[in-house]
């Protein structure tokens, strides 16, 4: 499956408007630690390689983004292809092979979600925390088969977000960037210097 999203920051009248109407689909707290190299290897490539609650996930961009501000990346939480796409080798379980391969945990962040369905989007309003870091966001999005079904998908969320009043501000970044920034600025240069992060 291919994720589609765009990201927001709302105004409490913006919030109220997107949710009237939609559907609770419920909440839940998310732990997140990210790994990557002392060389950033993975995020300078816009890739991200998370363990959440204890099952590994890695996110890989697909080609260009159609839409400045619209994301759309590959989610696979595959072993076997997530070792493939971050070049380590067969060994002994990907949480105690990832160490040996050089690839150390960059951030623990923990998310409160709650999520919502609202005219065939998934709408999540996250609040996320991490050593002194609070970022809260929203996010609208749409999850699709085929790569050439991407381009629809993020008009259909312009579309959704103008109807509903949302500013399509290309420069809101997602809850790593942002902890990044805040908390690590050596490693956010360098994703800016490789056009990963906006500066």
């Amino acid at each position: 499956m291919i994720e589609v999203e765009r990201k927001f920051h709302l105004t409490q009248k913006q919030r109220q408007k997107l949710l009237e109407g939609a559907v609770f689909l419920g909440e839940k707290e998310i732990t997140d630690t990210y790994f990557d190299k002392l060389s950033y290897a993975l995020g300078r490539r816009d890739m991200w390689l998370r363990e959440r609650n204890d099952s590994f996930q890695l996110k890989v961009p697909l080609a260009q983004n159609v839409r400045e501000g619209v994301d759309r990346y590959n989610e696979t939480e595959d072993e076997a292809e997530i070792r493939t796409l971050i070049s380590l080798p067969p060994g002994q379980g990907l949480a105690k092979d990832l160490g040996m391969g050089g690839f150390l945990p960059i951030c623990v962040l923990k998310t409160k979600r709650k999520k919502y369905r609202k005219d065939g989007f998934i709408i999540d309003l996250d609040e996320t925390t991490g050593e002194g870091f609070v970022y809260t966001i929203a996010e609208v999005e749409l999850m699709v088969d085929l790569d050439e079904q991407v381009e629809n998908a993020a008009a259909r969320i312009d579309s959704f977000a103008r109807e509903h009043g949302l500013e399509l501000d290309a420069s809101i970044e997602g809850k790593v960037l942002s902890y990044l920034k805040s908390r690590r600025p050596e490693h956010y240069r360098a994703l800016v210097e490789a056009g990963v992060a906006y500066g």
